[in-house]
């Protein structure tokens, strides 16, 4: 009897102490993605205090790992229950996401890409919410004709509810225009005033730099007067208010989307899913727990065969948070 209570006390003790578990990120550390992930990581700690065991930690690369291969070797050794796809080099989630399905980490993506790995999740905001958003936009104040400006064609696949307006009556009349890669817009641009004649335009980009460099050029030519509209489609536009609003150049119409909840209204659109990839891991990994399976994250060498054994349970608990 006396035995029995000791074994029941011990465990309630124990199940009280927290859990601590590595998630990997192979951005660097002064990088937006990075900071935005050390953000959500404090705000699951910090938050979940009386709801579960649960804690996190981000674990990145050693300051001696260079290239994306060595990152991922660096990481996998520091026992991580699963990594974040980075959504700034194609080249660099792509490796990751192989290394998840080698090594059966699991893997979640942040930017709502079709691209995913067969052995993770996406936890980002999906690919044509923009292009819907924008599509209901344009059509709310019937805008005849626009330009739209993208840096990569495979970029237009995530604004097809946008695009295939030009199918609908009446419809409007699209201009597709391509941004040049050098720095300098202004030869760009003078174009697209003088002999496209546009004054309504919406820009798509990925990295909110190339929307403030596009701004900045449209300043210089005096493409930021009144009779101008643009409609930018990066979610992260808030950070150009200070220097829109600072000069009196600005009496253009700058539309732009964001992502909102009723406890914030200044979170980033990269933050909401950094936030929600952490969510996911976390409530996989509180499903194991409630059904008595704790997983055991184990160091990783590249050059072994050998994968983690308890990375196919997780994945089929974070799959069914995402599916819910």
């Amino acid at each position: 009897m006396l035995l029995s209570l000791l074994i029941t006390y011990l465990w309630s003790a124990g199940s009280a102490t927290a859990i601590s578990f590595n998630i990997g990120s192979v951005a660097n550390e002064e990088s937006i993605e990075r900071r935005s992930l050390s953000f959500a990581v404090k705000q699951w700690n910090d938050a979940r205090t009386q709801e579960t065991t649960i804690r996190f930690k981000v674990v990145n690369s050693g300051s001696k790992a260079h290239d994306i291969e060595e990152r991922v070797c660096d990481i996998l050794q520091r026992k991580p229950v699963a990594i974040i796809v980075p959504s700034t080099s194609k080249y660099a989630a792509n490796y990751v996401r192989r290394a998840c399905e080698q090594f059966r980490i699991p893997c979640v993506d942040i930017d709502g890409s079709n691209d995913v790995s067969d052995f993770g999740v996406n936890a980002g905001i999906p690919r044509e919410a923009a292009g819907r958003a924008l599509a209901a936009f344009v059509t709310k104040l019937q805008w005849a004709n626009f330009v739209l400006f993208y840096q990569r064609s495979s970029d237009l696949a995530e604004l097809g509810p946008l695009l295939e307006l030009t199918s609908s009556w009446p419809h409007p009349g699209i201009v597709l225009r391509q941004l040049p890669k050098n720095n300098d817009l202004r030869a760009f641009l003078k174009h697209i005033r003088n002999s496209v004649h546009a004054t309504r335009m919406v820009i798509h980009t990925k990295d909110i730099s190339d929307t403030y460099r596009f701004l900045q050029h449209a300043r210089i030519m005096r493409m930021t007067d009144a009779k101008y509209s643009y409609a930018v489609t990066n979610m992260d536009l808030s950070l150009l208010e200070e220097y829109v609003l600072n000069s009196t150049d600005f009496t253009c119409n700058i539309t732009g989307l964001r992502l909102i909840n009723n406890y914030s209204f200044q979170r980033k659109a990269l933050m909401y899913a950094m936030l929600d990839a952490v969510n996911v891991i976390g409530e996989g990994l509180a499903k194991l727990l409630r059904s008595n399976f704790i997983p055991r994250p184990a160091a990783i060498l590249c050059d072994d065969q050998i994968s983690w054994s308890h990375g196919n349970a997780l994945l089929n608990e974070m799959s069914q948070v995402i599916d819910q």
